[in-house]
């Protein structure tokens, strides 16, 4: 797909329709922006490669031919930049928004380290209401203990 002067939110519906249909497009983008979060959405949407138009014309060529082998082709900046600095995945998104007011202050409440007992006697609830809480956090984030819901919400919160 050609971005030259394309908005990007008419380009990224254009792509979200074309996943609607076919859950693994095979879709290039050239002609565009230097730009890292274009490049994540990108990512985001199985998009197969990306050409800024900062490159080469001779990587086109090149790029073309290794996603044709089954290879994504992104610059070495991007794929380093998204494998160190991944963002947050929709679903973290999600499930930090499905979790009710209470759930998020317990939640916080276990990453700052209180045991059961203790946030049961701040918030003035019972044990076993912290025990109900706790369970549906987990399950919602879907970590099994504490120490990744303190991490989870170190990470996401």
């Amino acid at each position: 797909m050609d971005c030259h002067q394309c908005p990007a939110e008419k380009l990224f519906d254009e792509l979200d329709r074309r996943m609607a249909v076919d859950p693994a497009p095979r879709v290039a983008l050239v002609n565009v922006r230097p730009d890292e979060q274009f490049a994540r959405e990108a990512m985001a949407r199985q998009v197969r490669g990306v050409f800024f138009t900062n490159e080469p014309l001779r990587l086109l060529g090149k790029g073309i031919r290794s996603m044709l082998s089954g290879e994504l082709w992104y610059s070495r900046e991007t794929m380093s930049r998204f494998v160190l600095h991944p963002a947050p995945s929709p679903s973290h998104k999600e499930a930090a928004e499905s979790l009710t007011a209470r759930e998020r202050e317990i939640l916080a409440r276990i990453a700052a380290g209180q045991s059961n007992q203790e946030i049961a006697d701040t918030l003035c609830i019972s044990l076993h209401t912290v025990k109900s809480h706790t369970y549906n956090i987990f399950r919602k984030i879907e970590v099994e203990n504490r120490l990744q819901a303190a991490l989870w919400f170190g990470r996401h919160c």
